[in-house]
């Protein structure tokens, strides 16, 4: 019994030691640090992905196509956005480390992901390195996954954390508790009046967003 509970000890250890080798560590956003600290918030669809070299030829980078349902923040404002040949529709593209290319393949635990036709709300900032691109703020903590509930197909999101470890956020002096997954209708409803109306009407929006998702 000894022995069996040791070996249990040494096993739990093994598997704590490769999660930590394979997330990246980040701090962490809550969902009002999210709002605040993006430039732009958006409802979109994936369209396709294609993966590059850098013009050193050192790291490995993806540029994936973002066709916009809806911007909920900022993004209006500004004509940073490309369009595809052929099509009248809006898309943006965000860029994320790592890759596959031909005979090689470059994988970042913690960048998010993105499949062809997959809804999701993205907080983005501009990318620091590729001009009229952008990245997600916070590595996957600022794409949200988007699923319809079997019964009522209602739309529901929540954020995703996968091969990530967060640490604390010395920014964030109360941690917001949001009960995942949210409709995304209610979050859709609150970026919209956050963003547009005056801010005596955004606190209220605020808390009717935390009360309702209690």
């Amino acid at each position: 019994m000894k022995r069996f509970l040791y070996y249990c000890v040494i096993f739990g250890f093994l598997m704590f030691l490769s999660y930590q080798v394979f997330a990246s560590t980040v701090l962490y956003f809550d969902l009002e640090q999210l709002k605040i600290q993006s430039e732009y918030i958006v409802f979109g669809k994936a369209q396709s992905s294609q993966s590059f070299w850098d013009e050193k030829h050192q790291k490995i980078f993806t540029k994936h196509f973002i066709e916009l349902s809806e911007t909920l923040k900022d993004f209006e404002q500004s004509s940073e956005y490309t369009i595809e040949p052929g099509n009248a529709k809006k898309v943006i593209s965000i860029i994320t480390l790592g890759g596959e290319i031909p005979k090689l393949g470059m994988h970042v635990p913690g960048e998010p992901n993105f499949t062809k036709d997959e809804e999701t709300i993205l907080f983005l900032i501009r990318h620091p390195l590729f001009k009229k691109s952008f990245r997600v703020l916070g590595m996957s903590q600022g794409k949200w996954n988007i699923f319809i509930h079997p019964q009522t197909l209602e739309k529901f999101v929540y954020p995703s954390t996968k091969n990530l470890n967060l640490v604390n956020n010395p920014q964030i002096q109360n941690i917001e508790l949001t009960h995942f997954p949210i409709r995304l209708s209610l979050l859709r409803e609150d970026l919209l009046q956050r963003f547009s109306l005056p801010s005596k009407q955004i606190i209220k929006s605020d808390m009717s967003l935390k009360n309702k998702n209690k």
